[in-house]
């Protein structure tokens, strides 16, 4: 299914959070350590409160609107 996008999946280790609670606090706090470390971070969240941008945040920031602008062409 990634083939068309160069398999983006397979350039980056992962952190796997799964359970009923408390998964969106475990993430936060995992991707802020890793930040704090000095490793760059990517964390998808689910669902949104207010935009869809919530979602995607990297090394702690929001994507901007361009960004998720150009990140959804390149999948089309």
């Amino acid at each position: 299914m990634t083939d068309a996008l160069g398999r983006p999946q397979t350039a980056y280790h992962t952190v796997s959070v799964a359970g009923t609670n408390g998964k969106g606090s475990v993430c936060a706090m995992v991707a802020r350590a890793l930040t704090a470390a000095g490793h760059r971070t990517g964390l998808y969240t689910s669902p949104h409160l207010v935009t869809l941008r919530e979602r995607f945040v990297g090394d702690g920031e929001m994507v901007t609107a361009g960004e998720m602008a150009a990140a959804l062409d390149e999948v089309r």
